[in-house]
Order: structure tokens, then sequence, then C-alpha cells
């Protein structure tokens, strides 16, 4: 059964220094979200938070436009896939990746997200291919043995 609320994070203010507990507030939103042929709704379980968010919520050029006052953070985050629209290629169930941003439910376009085949064959995409690969494998290991 669907919630009658969802929460998301959004932008409240430009930090000039620090992050402060201002500098983002939480809004609760009336769940309306239904996808529309060729997207899905995603309910998230996990969001990312890394050093270049700090760079898409000041107000300067860059790669990608800063988040706007009064937007969803952004962010990429996995996910499942609980209803899907007419001619989507996923289905309710599908483990899901993409950019939805600090938001516990969002409806994302069958493009705009990646389905995961394997959670295991994800985090080894993911791992191997930054500095933790080490770490990964002693606490692969260690988990296993």
């Amino acid at each position: 059964m669907a919630p009658s609320q969802y929460k998301r994070i959004v932008l409240n203010e430009r930090p000039l220094g620090d992050i402060e507990p201002t500098t983002f507030r939480t809004e609760i939103m009336p769940f309306n979200l239904k996808p529309k042929d060729n997207e899905v709704l995603v309910q998230a379980t996990w969001l990312s938070l890394d050093p270049a968010m700090r760079g898409y919520i000041r107000d300067v050029r860059s790669y990608l436009p800063p988040v706007q006052i009064g937007e969803t953070m952004r962010g990429q985050g996995l996910g499942v896939v609980l209803e899907a629209g007419r001619g989507s290629k996923f289905k309710a169930g599908d483990l899901v990746s993409g950019a939805w941003g600090w938001t516990e439910y969002a409806v994302m376009t069958d493009k705009a997200i990646e389905k995961i085949v394997s959670v295991l064959n994800y985090i080894w995409d993911k791992v191997r291919l930054n500095g933790l690969f080490l770490e990964f494998l002693k606490a692969f290991k260690h988990w296993t043995s």
C-alpha cells in the first residue's frame, strides 16, 4: 500500500562556510507520484553522500548547474521499482540505480535508471574502480571465511 506522504531533502540556503543544520530542510510531500509511459516509480533504499555534493550547492559555474534553493538535493541512489508505467522495460521488484536525489520516492524515466542484475556484481563494479579495492578484498575474505 502506498504511503500518504513522503520526505525529501531540499537545499534551504547556500552555505558561506561549513554546511550548517540550516543548509538543508526536510519537506513532507503528498504522495501523488504515478509513472507515465516508459517511467517507473522508485522507492529509494540507499542514497549517496559524496564530496562532489559540496560543489553542487555552490552557486558557481561547473560541469553541472548548481542545485537551486528549494530543489531536491542532487545525488545517486539505489532503489526498488514499485510500479512501472506502460511500455517500461522495468517491472515491480527490479533493483535499480539512478540520480533521483535525496528523496524517499521518485518517478524516473527508463533512460535515467539502470537495472542492477546482481547486487554483488554491482558492488564489484563500483569497488574495483576506486581506491577501496584492496580493503574490499580483505573484508570479503574475512566475511566468507
